[in-house]
């Protein structure tokens, strides 16, 4: 019976970026990005749970059994090095799963590389300005640590809401079709941006990475 992979085994997806980049723990003004831990696997069901929260998502309706197996292999997801590999953080917010920021890297090549940017959040933590918060620090990780050039979100062209904080965010319309819509962000594009945002907003919390932000 012939088995079938997944995932292409790391001998054969060819060049590595200059050294593996693992998951953080950023943390922001309201929130902490984290790796997955399989305790918060009852809050990771309810969150497949909801129809609404997966709609445009790819994702079955799972059971819990099927939920905390889908969370499992999630928390083995921390390591960026190869193309196709795939890290997801955790979304806490006051110690509760709130969601799941994630990065696949699809270029590794310095001059072009390129992260494809994903998102979710439960509807109880939604028209908060979290979602974008995390997403902000994720692209932060990503332009910094990762030394990507481009990062890329596929967005169904019914998410309002994601559309929406995709261009909150700088990203741009690269390519549209009936279903599904590219949005693009570049390195300089987002520098620019982070900018102009703390400038018209100097009280705003810094990302960190491990510690806590500070009050001034």
């Amino acid at each position: 019976m012939p088995v079938t992979l997944r995932h292409r085994p790391r001998m054969l997806r060819g060049v590595r970026m200059e050294r593996p980049v693992d998951a953080p723990v950023l943390r922001t003004a309201r929130a902490t990005l984290r790796p997955h831990r399989i305790e918060d696997a009852e809050a990771w069901h309810r969150l497949h749970a909801d129809p609404e929260t997966r709609r445009f998502l790819e994702w079955p309706e799972r059971d819990a059994a099927a939920a905390r197996w889908h969370l499992l292999g999630r928390t083995r997801r921390t390591r960026l090095w190869q193309t196709d590999d795939f890290l997801a953080l955790a979304i806490e917010v006051d110690g509760e799963l709130a969601g799941d920021v994630s990065l696949h890297l699809r270029s590794v090549r310095a001059t072009g590389r390129t992260v494809e940017v994903g998102w979710v959040l439960a509807r109880e933590f939604t028209g908060r300005g979290i979602a974008s918060e995390a997403v902000r620090a994720l692209l932060d990780f990503a332009f910094g640590d990762v030394g990507a050039c481009f990062a890329v979100a596929e967005i169904h062209n019914d998410n309002h809401a994601s559309i929406a904080l995709a261009e909150r965010l700088g990203f741009v319309l690269a390519a549209r079709d009936e279903e599904q819509s590219s949005y693009l962000l570049t390195r300089e594009m987002h520098q620019h941006r982070q900018g102009g945002d703390q400038e018209a907003d100097p009280t705003r919390h810094p990302v960190t990475n491990g510690e806590p932000p500070t009050a001034a």
